[in-house]
């Protein structure tokens, strides 16, 4: 199963598998939450596409960066690194994703949001 593993400073915080969307914000609802004042709130989603993974930029403030090209919509692939703000999401489609606890919670499936994202 494919996973997006969020790392800070070279540690990783969390592994999310994907699902039919995961959602890339500050607010603490979301798949991946990073808690950093220059990821907007709204800031971006990684999705499935006829068969492929897409990161998409939901018109964020300080943009999102695909191996540290500004996107606005692009195409993944095993090995790619999404950078918001000081975060690096990376993209695994090789390894199963290890549950893993964050601040007390465990890490399940990512499911899309119909939150107007």
């Amino acid at each position: 199963m494919s996973r997006l593993v969020l790392k800070f400073e070279g540690s990783t915080l969390k592994e999310v598998p994907l699902g039919p969307a995961v959602n890339d914000r500050r607010s603490p609802d979301n798949d991946i939450p990073i808690d950093n004042l220059a990821v907007s709130n709204y800031h971006a989603r990684v999705y499935v596409e006829a068969g492929s993974l897409v990161v998409e930029d939901l018109n964020s403030l300080n943009g999102s960066f695909l191996n540290d090209i500004r996107v606005e919509r692009a195409m993944l692939k095993d090995g790619d690194a999404i950078l918001i703000g000081k975060h690096h999401i990376f993209v695994d489609q090789t390894h199963d994703v290890a549950l893993m606890r964050t601040h007390g919670q465990s890490t399940g499936p990512a499911s899309e949001r119909n939150d107007g994202a």
